[in-house]
């Protein structure tokens, strides 16, 4: 059985402290953390580096930001066209604003209580 236990100050100084949140995967106390083992990352490291060009994942995200915006264009447009249109669409416009610049909030207390977590000292 491993025991989780909390990093170091030397520990710390030498990673982010983003990167102390756990992932989905590392849920499980009884498994290995990547930095409790670092060099479990390196296969998925060079795979990734073989799989994907430079930039790719930059394109990718230009690419998915436009035809986002396009859905959004659509939609709007088919709402302009049913009645009382033009102010339903406006509505919505705003609503969608609000929700793309607000939806990262939610992972928010996630992140702040494992970071309170992660710096207190064991018992």
């Amino acid at each position: 059985m491993i025991i989780a236990t909390t990093p170091c100050l030397f520990e710390q100084a030498m990673y982010p402290p983003f990167l102390f949140v756990r992932a989905p995967g590392e849920i499980d106390i009884t498994r290995v953390r990547w930095k409790e083992v670092p060099t479990m990352l390196v296969p998925s490291i060079l795979s990734h580096m073989r799989s994907n060009a430079p930039n790719e994942h930059r394109e990718k995200f230009k690419q998915g930001e436009q035809e986002a915006n396009e859905a959004i264009q659509a939609l709007l447009k088919r709402v302009e066209a049913t009645r009382g249109g033009a102010r339903k669409a406006k509505k919505l416009s705003r609503l969608i604003t609000l929700y793309l610049k607000t939806v990262g909030i939610r992972e928010l207390p996630k992140y702040i209580l494992s970071g309170i977590l992660i710096s207190e000292k064991p018992f």
